[in-house]
């Protein structure tokens, strides 16, 4: 099959129109007219991925993060991102990316991992499809226990009472530390989960002992892989897909 029936099926569910303005998502690098021998599916399109994606013999990237996201005016030896478009366009690898548009998507991450915890009745959080809310019926210090087990995150940590009971949690995958998300957190859920919380927002959980657990940007994305698996098994059973895991940028 070509490239382009594969990301047809990834735009069905991720329709690019429905991608924040900001953002930058789709075909980044190569040619979609291409027969796929394989995708690799990763969070970040990285030398590693690049590296893992030959050794498997892929030539589809399909990454959450677009790695081409701003405009640029030059392309330059030495800048890891140059070097990794140069060496997937040489290598006649292909990469795309499906960011906030996948955000967007019902079944998104933080719905995915909101289920995994065991929430009931889990939606999304906003409108538009982005977060997730569910109902629990767990002691914090048990939630944060579970959710660093999900997610892999010996890296995250609370702010308020950890021996209150939590009966409804909600959760924005990504960089959801902002007013915008916190705000409509606290209207729905007495816990709210996401990652790169600003400052005043955690003397503002602190104060009002509202509760809050901040997880790394990655450890919270990372379902992404699964998601993207999933979809693209159903409908290509003898595709072959590759699930690559970068990890959290941090130091163990």
């Amino acid at each position: 099959m070509k490239i382009k029936e594969i990301i047809a099926e990834i735009e069905k569910i991720a329709p690019p129109d429905t991608a924040l303005s900001y953002d930058n998502p789709g075909l980044l690098v190569g040619d979609d007219e291409k027969e796929c021998t394989g995708v690799l599916v990763t969070v970040d399109a990285t030398k590693d991925a690049l590296s893992e994606a030959k050794k498997n013999g892929c030539n589809m990237i399909l990454s959450h993060h677009p790695i081409i996201f701003t405009p640029r005016k030059n392309f330059l030896p030495g800048d890891y991102k140059c070097d990794v478009i140069a060496e997937a366009y040489l290598s006649g690898t292909v990469i795309y990316a499906a960011h906030t548009n996948m955000d967007a998507y019902k079944e998104n991450m933080a719905v995915r991992v909101l289920k995994e915890l065991g929430a009931k009745n889990v939606t999304t959080l906003f409108e538009n499809g982005f977060g997730a809310q569910g109902d629990v019926n767990m002691r914090f210090s048990e939630i944060r226990k579970k959710l660093r087990n999900i997610l892999n995150d010996d890296s995250a940590f609370t702010v308020g009472d950890e021996s209150n009971t939590i009966r409804r949690i909600a959760m924005v995958n990504g960089a959801g530390g902002d007013d915008e998300c916190f705000s409509k957190a606290k209207q729905v859920a007495d816990l709210y989960v996401s990652s790169e919380f600003r400052h005043h927002i955690l003397l503002e959980a602190k104060e009002t002992n509202y509760a809050l657990m901040s997880v790394g940007h990655y450890a919270s994305e990372k379902s992404f892989n699964d998601i993207v698996y999933d979809i693209l098994k159903c409908h290509f059973d003898t595709l072959k897909l590759v699930k690559y895991y970068e990890g959290n940028p941090f130091n163990d």
